[in-house]
Parts: structure tokens; C-alpha cells; sequence
């Protein structure tokens, strides 16, 4: 037994009726739906058919009596037929549909109708920090552009909680061990009959009910490592990067050159302090990086690809930040990384410990968010954008940029070429006026 619809549905109905009727024309004729397509609720009872734009052309231009000896001579079971509902699910350009037993035609669309959308942009800017004191006026109010693929990125909660996790499980020593029964020391032999005794029956010595015997189910050394593909921890990164920026803990320096002596913690400690970075995560590269081969195709995705840089560059970068990291090496919450030395070539030739070898040799959100702010150096932003793929929405921009402006300086030189022509034939009319003058009296006389 149905139950019958309620008020608000009959509201509800009443409500669509009107706004199908307003943004329709009048209904064609009125007609049941089939009973294949029927959709039946218990609140609300509707019926839609979708009929090919070739039939409702050719039902809507003809007369009423041409529509009349049609509604006779169709029949539902006409309407069942594989055939019909074949063309019906083909009518990709629907002109008509039924609702509530009554066919209403569709308006045509009207291009009009469509709202542009500005798109994002591609650039965000950040201010220019200055790691020494006394900076100029003029450095203080510069700005930073920054790739907005790279530091705009849409914040993502479950791709950075899946980071941080692989992140932690790769940290895992994994090196806990203890001695199974084939392990311990001792007879194999059955330590007392098996009936006699009186007592519980018991084996071998390395039972590990007994002292001195193995653990049941103990832990044994293990890789905990997990994987995770690499564009979910490129995302993440720039996830994290992106929330930095947003909340204005993300400065960005011209570099990391600390002019004071090697044994300079207590002055580089009480700068940090005054400007809130005591709690920090300094990122550093050398400058200009060779962009990979993947990198220079217009047409190529996004990719990971590790920045090139020659040796004379690593060599005079280590020699400007050697007394920043002498210094910052006694600090317990800043934390330095040389983006550089993070490929995975370097890591191979210079990594020895299994310290070593167990750190990432990449940048990850979690290193980027367990610490207070992030401050880059140039150098790192352009490393950050070539290796996240922003390097090449940079490019884009600085492209559309030049486009545009070529385009402006061509307008306004085709506007100067247009008055400057102007004035040219105004000035043949002004020199031929008088000889027209001058021929009217002889042609007088």
C-alpha cells in the first residue's frame, strides 16, 4: 500500500510546475507516460521520457490533427520496443521531455548565458626578508614572486597525514630482535617423562615458560619502511609549503652569507630571537640551475626532476654559508638543509652510515612542518620550483607577460602608424587646395 504525498511534496510540485511552465514553452499535448520509464516514490510520483530532437522537430511542427491520429495510433507497446529505446538513449539533443503527465519543450541555449570564470593566478608574492641588520629601505619593501602551482597549492589533510606516516615509518631502525626457540642455548632433549610425575608435561628447556628460554612471538629485525607514490609526497610538500605561506611563516632571504666569525652561535641565536625565527627551518641552494631536459618540453607534465648545477657552483655556495652552519650547529630548533646535497647521486657516493642511508633523499612535509617557520634563500625557491614543476607556470607567466606587453607596445605602434599616415594625405589636400584656386580664374576667363 503507498502512502499518499505529503504537503510539502505537493508544495514541492506545485513549485516545479511553475518554474518548468515560466522557463518553457506551453505543453505540447498532453500524454501518459510509458510505464517503462515511470519513477515512482512514495512522497512524489513523476514520469520523463527523452525523446530524439529529429521526432520532437516533427511532432512540434505538425497540427493538432496530425498529433491527435498519432497519439491514437501509438501504443505502449510500441514504445517497449528494443528499437525505440535504442534511438531514445541515442537523443543526445533532447527538445522536449514529460513531467507529470504533460510534455514540455526545452528552450534553446543561448551562449549569453555562460559566466567566465577568471582563472587562478599563477604567481603569489612574499616579502623580502633580511638575515643581517641595517638593511636598506628599499630591500625591506621589495617582493618575492613565487610559483602558485608550487606555494598556492590547495591544502590536502589526508595526502600530508599519509606523508608524515611514511615519512616516520622510513625513520624506523627496525633493528629489535629476540631469540626464538631455535636460538637459545640448551638441550633439545625432554626435560621429564612425559606421565608419572604428577606434574605438567614439559619438553625441551627452551619452553618459554622457563626461565632462560625463548620468547613466544618476539620481534625480530625488519624493514618498517612503507611506500608511497611520489607525486602523493610532491603534493604533500607542496601542500605544506602552501599552508606556510598562507598563515605568514614562509620568509624568503636574498642568502645565507653569515659575515661573523665561526664561533658566532651566541649573535646569530640573539638575531633569530628578535626577528621570531628561533623556531625555524632554513632551506639553501646556490643560484641559476641548469633545468633538466624534461623540463625544457612545453608539452611535458609536471615532473620530478632534480636541479643541475656544476661543481664551481656547489664549491663557492658551501664557502658563503660555511659560517651560517658553524654557527647554527649548536642551535637545538633550527634546523639547516642543503637542497643540493638531497639528490639521490649525492646520496649514494657520500652516504656510508646506516644513518645515513636511512634518511630520505628528498624534501618532506613533515620536515617542513615540524618546525615554526620556513625561511628560503633565492636559491632554494629555485630549486622548490624546478623540482615540484613550477618552474615551468613560472616560465608561463613571465611568457604571457611578454606576450601581453608585446602586444600593447604593437597597438600603440599601429596607432602612431595611423596618425602618423593621417597627417601625411591631410597634407597633399592642404598643398592641392590653392592650385584648384588658382585654376578656377583662368578656366573663368
Amino acid at each position: 500500500m503507498t502512502s499518499l504525498p505529503s504537503s510539502k511534496a505537493l508544495a514541492s510540485l506545485a513549485s516545479l510546475r511553475a518554474a518548468l511552465q515560466s522557463i518553457s514553452a506551453p505543453p505540447i499535448r498532453a500524454r501518459a507516460a510509458p510505464s517503462i520509464s515511470r519513477c515512482a516514490s512514495s512522497s512524489m510520483h513523476t514520469s520523463a521520457t527523452i525523446y530524439n530532437a529529429s521526432t520532437s522537430a516533427a511532432a512540434s511542427s505538425s497540427s493538432s490533427s496530425s498529433s491527435a491520429s498519432l497519439a491514437s495510433t501509438s501504443s505502449p507497446a510500441s514504445f517497449a520496443s528494443v528499437e525505440q529505446q535504442q534511438q531514445q538513449q541515442e537523443g543526445l539533443h533532447a527538445s522536449e521531455f514529460d513531467f507529470d503527465g504533460e510534455t514540455y519543450e526545452i528552450p534553446p541555449f543561448d551562449e549569453g548565458d555562460l559566466v567566465a570564470v577568471p582563472n587562478k593566478p599563477s604567481m603569489v608574492h612574499v616579502k623580502m626578508s633580511q638575515l643581517r641588520k641595517g638593511s636598506s629601505a628599499a630591500s625591506a619593501k621589495s617582493y618575492v614572486p613565487l610559483s602558485a602551482h608550487v606555494f598556492d597549492a590547495p591544502a590536502r589533510r589526508d595526502v600530508i597525514h599519509s606523508a608524515v606516516v611514511y615519512y616516520l615509518d622510513a625513520q624506523r631502525s627496525g633493528t629489535a630482535s629476540t631469540k626464538g626457540r631455535s636460538d637459545v642455548r640448551g638441550s633439545m632433549r625432554k626435560l621429564r617423562p612425559q606421565k608419572g610425575s604428577g606434574q605438567a608435561r614439559l619438553g625441551t628447556m627452551s619452553n618459554p615458560m622457563l626461565r632462560g628460554g625463548a620468547v613466544a612471538h618476539g620481534p625480530r629485525p625488519r624493514d618498517h619502511s612503507t611506500k608511497l607514490p611520489r607525486r602523493v609526497r610532491e603534493l604533500a610538500l607542496r601542500s605544506a609549503l602552501s599552508s606556510k605561506w598562507r598563515q605568514g611563516d614562509l620568509h624568503v632571504v636574498d642568502n645565507l652569507d653569515w659575515i661573523a666569525p665561526p664561533s658566532s652561535t651566541g649573535p646569530l641565536s640573539r638575531l633569530l630571537s628578535s626577528r621570531g625565527w628561533s623556531d625555524a627551518l632554513f632551506l639553501t641552494a646556490p643560484r641559476d640551475p641548469q633545468p633538466s631536459i624534461r623540463s625544457l618540453i612545453k608539452d611535458a607534465r609536471p615532473s620530478s626532476s632534480d636541479p643541475i648545477y656544476q661543481e664551481q657552483q656547489r664549491l663557492d655556495h658551501n664557502q658563503a654559508i660555511r659560517n651560517f652552519v658553524l654557527a647554527s650547529n649548536n642551535l637545538p630548533r633550527v634546523e639547516l638543509i642543503e637542497l643540493d646535497a638531497l639528490t639521490e647521486e649525492y646520496r649514494q657516493n657520500v652516504a656510508r652510515t646506516s644513518d645515513d642511508k636511512k634518511k630520505p633523499g628528498e624534501l618532506h612535509a613533515y620536515e617542513v612542518l615540524r618546525r615554526h617557520k620556513v625561511i628560503c634563500d633565492l636559491g632554494a625557491v629555485e630549486w622548490l620550483e624546478e623540482k615540484l614543476g613550477g618552474a615551468i607556470f613560472h616560465e608561463q607567466a613571465q611568457i604571457d607577460e611578454l606576450a601581453q606587453q608585446q602586444q600593447e607596445h604593437e597597438h600603440e605602434a599601429s596607432d602612431a602608424s595611423d596618425a602618423s599616415e593621417a597627417g601625411e594625405s591631410a597634407q597633399p589636400a592642404e598643398q592641392s587646395q590653392p592650385a584648384s584656386e588658382a585654376s578656377q580664374p583662368a578656366s573663368t576667363a
